[in-house]
């Protein structure tokens, strides 16, 4: 994704998976990784690396002490990483200045202020709604009281997720830097006969494909969560996934792409609530211009459910396809809460549209 620059009424913030990396390794804590988001979510300034949120936003964002607060601040602060130490989560406003040659203000209003620099090129773009305005908990505190490694492991895999995204390529998650679930349309993987190339009317192919029960992520996939690839890291994915999944903040998507892999539009939104969710921000004519689009890559829109006696078989969807060769269909892993950047948004767009056509 193109990297947006952010404005005053941006609605998201960025988070470097570097420095995450770092901290989850350097504390072991999730509480301090929540934090240093917590305080990125409140950035401003030209390159948006200022915060003023300290102790008593962080303690009312993660339901914990002030005290502990100023313990988790104290230990960032001191916190180096790198071959040389040359990585710095936070630092304060006279660090700053005394090593480079910006001129921060030590305070602003009765607040200090703090840097954070961004380190290294990727970036996650995360939601104000994470982390939200007031007294109000955020929802990452929940992944903060499991056991630390698993709520590290989340943490973390939350960013990667929302690194991953590109709504306007795959709706969701890239399956090439994130999990995600094989489809089939052969019937012998399955037992169901009736998979496979329905036939051909006037030119168009029919195919009905049903999920394959296969989840996959690459080795390199799993190495950027654990910083190795064993069958032990390969449990610690998968684990983290599933936590992320049942406490909401990801939620998972079928998506349709012709037989040379190059256009993506969804199938299926599972869940009944994320489909509402999107449908209320539907945009009218937008479903036209992507039919349009999908027809000169040679697929036709997918019809949901398949009817066979009378009964409605699950999760077996028809793809119709002016290629005979067989379109490719999977299941990608979206972020509940999109970081609203121009490019999600337009993608987004596309999604609601569609959501509220199946709603």
């Amino acid at each position: 994704m193109t990297n947006p620059k952010p404005t005053a009424q941006a609605r998201y913030f960025r988070a470097p998976i570097e420095t995450a990396r770092a901290i989850k390794e350097e504390t072991g804590d999730p509480d301090a990784l929540a934090a240093w988001l917590v305080m990125r979510r409140f950035n401003y300034g030209h390159k948006r690396e200022l915060t003023c949120a300290g102790a008593k936003k962080v303690a009312a964002a993660l339901g914990i002490s002030r005290p502990r607060a100023t313990r988790i601040i104290e230990s960032l602060l001191s916190m180096r990483f790198g071959e040389k130490g040359e990585g710095i989560a936070l630092t304060t406003a006279d660090d700053w200045n005394t090593a480079t040659d910006y001129k921060v203000p030590r305070m602003k209003g009765n607040a200090p202020v703090y840097v954070t620099p961004d380190t290294g090129t990727a970036l996650a773009y995360l939601p104000d709604l994470l982390i939200p305005h007031g007294e109000a908990r955020s929802p990452l505190a929940r992944l903060c009281e499991l056991d630390a490694a698993l709520g590290l492991d989340c943490l973390h895999l939350l960013l990667l997720a929302y690194h991953a995204v590109s709504c306007a390529d795959y709706v969701g998650a890239a399956p090439g830097l994130f999990a995600s679930e094989a489809w089939t349309l052969d019937a012998d993987e399955t037992g169901d006969n009736f998979l496979g190339h329905l036939g051909v009317d006037q030119g168009v192919h029919y195919w009905l494909a049903a999920p394959a029960g296969k989840r996959a992520a690459s080795w390199s996939a799993i190495e950027l969560l654990t910083g190795a690839s064993t069958e032990e890291c390969s449990r610690r994915y998968w684990l983290a996934l599933e936590t992320l999944l049942a406490q909401g903040h990801l939620f998972r998507v079928a998506i349709v792409s012709d037989a040379r892999d190059r256009l993506h539009y969804p199938l299926h939104v599972f869940g009944e609530g994320h489909r509402s969710r999107l449908a209320e921000v539907g945009v009218m004519g937008v479903s036209r211009e992507l039919a349009k689009r999908a027809q000169c890559a040679g697929i036709d829109m997918a019809e949901a459910r398949f009817e066979s006696d009378g009964s409605i078989l699950p999760d077996v969807y028809t793809v119709a396809t002016r290629s005979e060769s067989p379109p490719v269909l999977r299941t990608v892993y979206v972020p509940t809460l999109t970081a609203p950047t121009p490019e999600n948004l337009a993608g987004l767009e596309r999604v609601a549209t569609l959501c509220a056509a199946w709603h």
